[in-house]
């Protein structure tokens, strides 16, 4: 969490921090009467110097399972995230939730006090640190909600707060969870379920929340809106969104999600949205092939268990088909005994030939006999049944490519076409001589 560390006189220290890059290690200032931590460039710190308020936010954490690393104050707390995009130190400012926080950034070199007066402040370390939460971001301005009682209008001021908060950025699912803790933690008087189911109906989301008091078109505030809406990322340098448990590349399906809040956006506008995506969005990497996405969850190939879809799984093809293990096809069976001549070890390699490609990394070295399937293109009735089934359950792509030596496939196999793709069927030419890329058929 820290890149190094530094001597201290009080809560300043006592060499310049400023553009710098290297810092002492703990070994070298731990024996000093005082010193301090430079925040890693990762982190921020969230300081909120009341007990009381230090105490709820404790409190949220806890009880929303959230780890962060904490450090006991003479006042309050501090508490330590993940940076997901503060830019500036804040000093006595709301966060979303009221709570009156400052702020201090590792990219900044915020300088930790870590021992005063020789003695080591306690920290509680979780091990994981997570993102810092969008209710604590900090907004301009917060109605007072610790002194706000019943017969205030508590109803209104949080229906009001809504499009406050819609303004900062904040998606649909950000506001309910800051509502309902507001509620839960901060209210002296909760609110009943009916009333904060009320005030978060759908109706209360505006549209127009990203138009400046000016009516000025706000394309950065909405294309970070769509971002944490549609969980919009980068995979191979191109744009995704979630949808249903896989991230689908589709700039139109994009153009069409800005449309759905905003119907009005001209062609310039959406363009404007998508250039600032690409610049903003995360890239980030497929992960671990451990998982199949179907229409009902997430499989587990491991243990064969159905999991919730989630955006932390990231995958970029998905089977339309619902996963059931007692599933079982007597036609198949049959015709697969046929085609086999009733030979087990052949039905077997056809069985796994089609079910590898179920899975994300179909390596060949992975089969449990290693063996090379040749179909004669005049006699294809096997890659004919293949096609079929692979046209219905997902998608193919095809690619012709000419030849005469076999070296230049590797060259001619555009890794960016196969993405999403069930299986890829390349048909090899051997010809007479080397056809240039520029008029190989892709």
């Amino acid at each position: 969490m820290f890149k190094g560390y530094v001597g201290m006189k009080g809560k300043r220290p006592i060499e310049s921090i400023k553009n710098r890059s290297e810092f002492s290690k703990l070994e070298e200032v731990k024996d000093l009467e005082e010193y301090g931590g430079v925040l890693g460039d990762d982190y921020i710190l969230i300081d909120i110097d009341t007990k009381e308020e230090s105490e709820v936010l404790m409190t949220i954490i806890k009880d929303k399972g959230i780890n962060c690393t904490t450090i006991k104050t003479t006042r309050g707390m501090h508490f330590y995230f993940k940076n997901i995009g503060g830019k500036a130190n804040v000093i006595h400012k709301p966060s979303a939730l009221g709570i009156i926080v400052d702020i201090k950034l590792g990219s900044k070199n915020a300088v930790i006090p870590l021992k005063i007066k020789g003695k080591v402040r306690s920290m509680t370390i979780t091990g994981v640190i997570d993102d810092l939460p969008k209710w604590l971001t900090v907004v301009s301005k917060c109605p007072d909600f610790n002194n706000l009682e019943e017969g205030d209008g508590r109803n209104q001021t949080l229906f009001n707060y809504i499009l406050q908060l819609q303004r900062y950025g904040f998606t649909k699912k950000e506001i309910k969870e800051t509502l309902e803790i507001i509620n839960n933690y901060i209210l002296k008087d909760k609110l009943s379920d009916s009333e904060i189911n009320t005030i978060l109906r759908d109706e209360a989301f505006t549209k127009e929340s990203f138009f400046d008091k000016d009516g000025k078109w706000s394309h950065d505030l909405f294309a970070a809106f769509l971002m944490r809406e549609y969980n919009v990322v980068r995979i191979n340098k191109e744009l995704h969104y979630y949808e249903d448990g896989v991230y689908i590349n589709n700039p139109l399906g994009l153009e069409k999600l800005t449309i759905k809040h905003i119907p009005n956006l001209n062609r310039a506008k959406r363009g404007e949205i998508l250039t600032y995506l690409n610049i903003i969005a995360e890239d980030i990497q497929l992960s671990n092939p451990s998982k199949i996405v179907v229409n009902n969850r997430l499989l587990d190939i491991d243990t064969l268990e159905l999991e919730p879809f989630t955006p932390d799984y990231v995958a970029v093809n998905k089977l339309p088909i619902n996963y059931n293990p007692s599933a079982t096809s007597p036609t198949v069976d049959h015709v697969l005994k046929k085609i086999s001549c009733n030979d087990n070890d052949l039905k077997s390699l056809l069985e796994e030939m089609v079910g590898y490609t179920l899975l994300r990394r179909p390596e060949m070295g992975k089969w449990k006999k290693r063996r090379k399937i040749v179909f004669d293109r005049d006699k294809g009735l096997c890659q004919l049944c293949i096609r079929n089934l692979y046209d219905t359950y997902g998608r193919i792509y095809d690619n012709y490519i000419e030849v005469h030596h076999i070296e230049p496939i590797v060259e001619a196999y555009e890794l960016r076409l196969h993405e999403g793709n069930l299986i890829s069927y390349v048909l090899i030419i051997i010809g007479e001589q080397i056809v240039e890329k520029s008029q190989r058929k892709y």
